[in-house]
């Protein structure tokens, strides 16, 4: 398996935990109608759809799976067939930031006045929601977009899902929680560090 297909296949298992998945001919389904807003908890993923019926399946699976929601989101990558992603794009679409993926071969650096600290307690969670409620209402991530303080909550939600397989942290300098981030060991011989986030300055 090349790095390519590690860090891909990483990222999909990660956006899956937590969740309950429907494997369909040529695709992957996440939808949880109890965070409808959330991108994460309702989303397509994995797809391999490249002829024409193919695609009417995943499309026509969005919409039977996603009614509770406004939202119809496609995970693509290097992998997903360009015909599927043209048609994407002609239905309207819309491309959002793509996420920037590196891989690390070794150790990881840290720095000595920076503690990371696991998220156990519920005192913890409450400081990973306030941070992504900050997160959110900055709208670097987002796009811009306005989030609501629910739409944080689901997103914490999920993540306390992807528990224990995944591990959440907290930045701490000074004694004050400053950021958070998390890190799980994937099942394909790579690791995954996501949702990094720190105050601004």
């Amino acid at each position: 398996m090349t790095d390519l297909h590690a860090i891909i296949e990483t990222s999909r298992w990660h956006r899956e935990l937590g969740h309950e998945v429907r494997s369909l001919p040529h695709a992957r389904l996440i939808a949880d109608a109890s965070h409808l807003n959330v991108w994460d908890a309702n989303h397509a993923d994995a797809v391999s759809a490249a002829t024409d019926r193919e695609i009417e399946e995943v499309l026509d699976a969005l919409d039977l799976h996603l009614t509770h929601s406004d939202w119809r989101v496609v995970h693509t990558d290097p992998f997903t067939p360009e015909a599927f992603v043209a048609r994407l794009a002609l239905d309207g679409f819309e491309e959002q930031p793509a996420i920037i993926q590196m891989a690390l071969r070794g150790p990881v650096r840290t720095s000595a006045y920076v503690e990371t600290r696991p998220a156990a307690s519920d005192d913890d969670w409450t400081t990973v929601a306030n941070l992504v409620w900050q997160d959110h209402r900055e709208g670097l991530r987002t796009g811009n977009a306005v989030m609501s303080r629910e739409v944080s909550e689901g997103v914490v939600a999920g993540y306390r899902a992807k528990a224990p397989a995944c591990r959440f942290h907290l930045t701490i300098v000074e004694g004050v929680a400053v950021g958070y981030g998390s890190f799980a060991p994937g099942p394909r011989g790579a690791g995954i560090i996501e949702d990094l986030y720190p105050l601004p300055a």
